[in-house]
């Protein structure tokens, strides 16, 4: 029998479907554009129609409440895959509740990052709004309807026969499925079930890497003797080393760090890289002293290895390190005190001042010595800013500007495939270096006021100071702006200065990378190192080396190798590999050609370039899934 009002109902059934398709749709776009693997998303949708077929089937009159129940749910899948389309569009990475509750806590900030003013984003999020509100109207409205009908069927059991059948079929996928098939899932990623990324699982690598610090950890003495030195730690985030003063760049933008030079207390490495091109491989690995591809949450860190042999250890920290992906699960618990945004409940997590502020409550110097590490914001596109510390202009934040040229597409490829941008507007560009200066104005600030507090506290006499970054920063010198898709110069070339009251004591000042610092302060502290460890320690005569660097961005990696000759010479081959599985190869002369202009890739002799390529080869199954290349297309 016909149910009533069925030629009424017509297109509420016919809508049904195609509503339930639509978080699909959003998964293979994901798929397609930022290589996310969301095949667990039908058994996402499989368990909702699989609840509502057993209450259809049980016979329960209430189809309304059940299609109330799914087309929540519906909603709430299509919102979740929305928000990672655009966290995956804009950082790489999967969207996590915890970070959509601190975008929620500051609307205006998030709306920014998204490249709208307040006015537009308020438009936009009140047609996001009514979006979901009319989605959950005319999914509630057509699934009763659907059910309705279902209820009605003489054969209630072949239903649930139906859904249960591929519900069980996700469900064995989702228990015997391979971790990197499930990293960066969005639906899991939100609710932190899975890690956001593949980048952080135990692979072979990592696996075999904490092996090896955990050994090393076992042997290490228990009672050395070593000078007991305050040890400290400083991080200036997207701080580039061509635009400080104490670097030579024609404005004086270190004051401070220029006047401590001066002195003769600071020891300058002339070209130190990061490893990455973001921060929590900048952090990472430098914390580790292992490249990005072995580093993992049971990495032997700076901070543990010194807590060993007596001393404390404490991280103030500006900016989302509580809720940024990876960051809080590395730092792990070897720690005596994280004072970051969340603990102290910061009004702002991107201002120094309150950083500051924070640290001046540490008690005086007692004796013991102490490891501090500080992350500061001041030079960061984000980094709050203070007029007192804005000398040039113009220098408008127009993140705007920023988001769209983060997200636009290359307008032509080079003949090695190198993707290649239009121009930044000259009087863009001004804008951008003019506030990109002053942020490293305020850095410098920062610095020098932690500097009196820590002398204030009794704790800079005898201690030893690095200051350097995570990752550098573009400014639009090709076309394109901020960090983590690159491995230029711009990108990598960060600042290493150490504070000492010896620094003839540092013999290598021409080359390092961010690993060499964590060897380099245990050295000069006299304490053996870690056998695990991969840095050099600065205080050794410089050698032959190649280091290894790369990207996380969107699943796919870039991967360059530095090769340090031992006549002084440095080269670096970049690798990367687009999502629509483009290659493009790189080679500089960094000696010769500093602002890379130059790709060597047409005159270097075939049998280095073909050494190059068997190397980024391997490395990239490894970097991205700890596996066979082919492993890695998802």
């Amino acid at each position: 029998m016909t149910p009533p009002g069925w030629t009424r109902s017509l297109p509420i059934y016919l809508a049904a479907p195609l509503l339930l398709i639509l978080p699909l749709l959003l998964q293979c776009l994901a798929r397609r554009l930022y290589g996310v693997d969301s095949t667990l998303l039908v058994f996402a949708l499989a368990v909702p129609l699989l609840l509502a077929g057993l209450a259809v089937a049980a016979g329960r009159r209430a189809p309304g409440i059940s299609a109330t129940l799914l087309a929540l749910a519906l909603t709430l899948l299509a919102a979740i895959h929305g928000a990672s389309l655009l966290s995956n569009l804009h950082w790489g990475d999967s969207l996590s509740y915890d970070l959509a509750l601190e975008s929620l806590r500051r609307p205006l900030t998030s709306l920014a990052m998204a490249g709208l003013s307040p006015a537009s984003g308020a438009w936009v999020l009140l047609a996001a709004l009514l979006g979901c509100a009319l989605m959950l109207f005319v999914l509630q409205r057509s699934l009763a309807a659907w059910l309705g009908l279902c209820s009605r069927l003489p054969r209630r059991g072949l239903l649930l026969a139906l859904l249960l059948l591929p519900a069980a079929g996700y469900c064995a996928f989702a228990l015997g499925a391979r971790p990197e098939r499930l990293a960066g899932e969005p639906l899991l990623s939100f609710f932190k079930l899975v890690r956001t990324s593949s980048l952080m699982s135990m692979d072979n690598d990592r696996m075999l890497a904490a092996l090896r610090d955990q050994a090393a950890l076992e042997a290490y003495p228990r009672n050395p003797d070593f000078e007991r030195r305050n040890v400290i730690l400083i991080f200036s985030d997207a701080l580039r080393a061509d635009r400080m003063g104490v670097y030579g760049y024609g404005r004086e933008t270190t004051p401070f760090l220029s006047s401590l030079a001066a002195e003769g207390r600071l020891a300058k490495v002339d070209t130190a890289l990061s490893t990455c091109s973001e921060s929590f491989c900048g952090i990472a690995t430098t914390l580790a002293s292992h490249p990005y591809n072995e580093v993992s949450a049971r990495s032997l860190q700076l901070g543990a290895l010194l807590r060993r042999v007596g001393y404390r250890s404490d991280y103030y920290l500006s900016g989302d390190h509580h809720y940024w992906p990876y960051l809080w699960e590395f730092y792990g618990k070897d720690v005596d005190g994280i004072h970051d945004a969340v603990e102290r409940k910061a009004k702002d997590p991107n201002d120094d001042v309150e950083t500051l502020e924070a640290f001046r409550n540490v008690a005086p110097y007692d004796g013991q010595p102490r490891f501090f590490y500080f992350f500061l914001m001041s030079s960061h596109l984000l980094g709050t800013r203070h007029p007192q510390h804005e000398p040039y202009q113009p220098a408008q934040q127009d993140l705007a500007l920023v988001t769209r040229l983060v997200a636009q597409a290359p307008t032509a490829f080079s003949p090695f495939g190198v993707p290649l941008y239009p121009p930044l507007e000259p009087a863009a560009q001004e804008n951008l270096g003019n506030r990109y200066d002053n942020g490293i104005v305020q850095a410098d600030a920062m610095i020098r006021e932690l500097f009196a507090t820590l002398r204030d506290k009794g704790y800079l006499q005898n201690s030893l100071v690095v200051i350097t970054a995570d990752h550098g920063d573009g400014l639009g010198e090709r076309g394109h702006v901020a960090h983590a898709r690159f491995l230029y110069q711009k990108d990598m070339h960060i600042p290493l200065l150490i504070y000492d009251d010896q620094p003839q004591r540092y013999r290598n000042l021409e080359f390092a990378t961010s690993i060499d610092i964590a060897p380099t302060l245990l050295e000069r502290l006299g304490l053996p190192l870690p056998a695990s460890w991969q840095g050099v320690p600065l205080t050794r005569e410089p050698a032959a080396r190649t280091t290894l660097h790369q990207t996380r961005w969107r699943q796919r990696p870039c991967v360059a190798l530095v090769e340090r000759s031992a006549t002084g010479g440095l080269e670096k081959y970049i690798r990367c590999w687009s999502i629509e599985g483009r290659e493009s190869e790189e080679l500089f002369d960094l000696i010769k050609d500093p602002e890379e202009t130059r790709n060597l890739m047409d005159s270097a002799p075939a049998g280095r370039i073909d050494a190059y390529r068997q190397r980024t080869a391997t490395l990239f199954g490894r970097l991205v899934c700890g596996g066979g290349g082919d492993s890695c297309e998802r």
